[in-house]
């Protein structure tokens, strides 16, 4: 391993869940706790060096789930879409951060060792070089995904709605690749449908 590098991450806690009707997603029941609680924790216990909780739709409720003091910032434009989020996050992280990694707080499969094998595979990666790492199942990509501090402004700049994809695109060539073997770790929670399923995999 290289000199070390200081990892931070940006949990993105701020959305609407419009397709989820009159439900908070994230207020949902999930094996005994909010499951904003039970994702949070997961990457909370991670060797992360700074987390940051982004919030926005609901935040009161949001900040009590998951106690305080933490390191909430709050979006005031959180129905402009999760860019916003994402640059409200990344601009809250402190300035000796190396790189960040952007995480959503509705993929309750993720768990602590999967957070940590992202980290230590970015850290053994060449320090020199900016650097994007992204998780992989077969062929399909997803989150979390961790950018070189190197892209904070490319991603400040983007005025797209849907996040860093544009980013990543533009800079295919420094984008590397974690093969995970499970394909449920990239199962998030838009619909209602999507929370029921959830349950009926857990039994």
């Amino acid at each position: 391993m290289n000199n070390y590098k200081k990892i931070g991450a940006v949990f993105l806690a701020a959305g609407t869940s419009s397709r989820m009707g009159k439900s908070n997603k994230l207020l949902l029941p999930f094996r005994e706790k909010y499951l904003v609680q039970h994702t949070f924790t997961a990457l909370q216990k991670s060797n992360i060096d700074q987390l940051v909780i982004v919030t926005g739709h609901q935040a009161n409720q949001i900040e009590n789930a998951l106690g305080r003091p933490n390191n909430f910032v709050h979006n005031p434009n959180y129905e402009e879409g999760m860019t916003r989020s994402i640059q409200t996050g990344i601009l809250a992280l402190n300035k000796d951060i190396d790189a960040f990694m952007i995480c959503l707080a509705d993929m309750p499969f993720l768990n602590t060792a999967h957070y940590n094998r992202m980290i230590k595979a970015y850290l053994d990666l060449p320090i020199h070089n900016p650097m994007i790492l992204q998780p992989k199942v077969q062929t399909r990509t997803g989150n979390p995904v961790i950018f070189s501090s190197y892209f904070k402004e490319s991603i400040l700049a983007v005025t797209d709605t849907n996040g860093c994809k544009s980013v990543i695109k533009k800079n295919s060539e420094q984008v590397h690749h974690l093969s995970f073997k499970e394909e449920k770790l990239f199962f998030d929670i838009d619909r209602i449908e999507d929370y029921q399923k959830i349950k009926e995999d857990l039994k």
